[in-house]
């Protein structure tokens, strides 16, 4: 079963296939580059630099939020902020989902002895 809040397209913490179903999940929240870097399989490192990026994100659009009203050259201004309000609201989702799954990625990790198996992406 999936923990509430668990991201819907992804599989549940306890399938067989959480390890690259997982990896899979945060490189497509990267930067292409991610996935030809050394770190392309370690999950925790990709589920850091995923939380690090939606993290900073937020608090772009908190600040265009804040801005667009005197700085954005536009008549309309109230469709803007729905937009940015939008993309606000799915990276605070984004980022209670990633919290969850660095959560288990850190469990499955003591689990193990402090080693989270290699993750291949067959």
């Amino acid at each position: 079963m999936k923990p509430p809040g668990w991201p819907v397209d992804l599989v549940e913490p306890n399938d067989p296939d959480f390890d690259p179903r997982v990896v899979r999940w945060l490189l497509d929240l990267l930067p292409g580059e991610i996935r030809q870097s050394a770190v392309a399989k370690d999950a925790t490192a990709l589920v850091w630099l995923v939380a690090e990026q939606t993290s900073a994100q937020i608090e772009l659009y908190r600040s265009l939020y804040a801005r667009a009203r005197g700085e954005a050259a536009t008549e309309a201004v109230d469709p803007l902020l729905e937009a940015i309000s939008a993309v606000g609201a799915n990276l605070v989702r984004q980022d209670r989902e990633i919290a969850l799954i660095a959560r288990e990625i850190g469990r499955q990790r003591a689990l193990h002895g402090g080693q989270i198996q290699q993750m291949h992406l067959d």
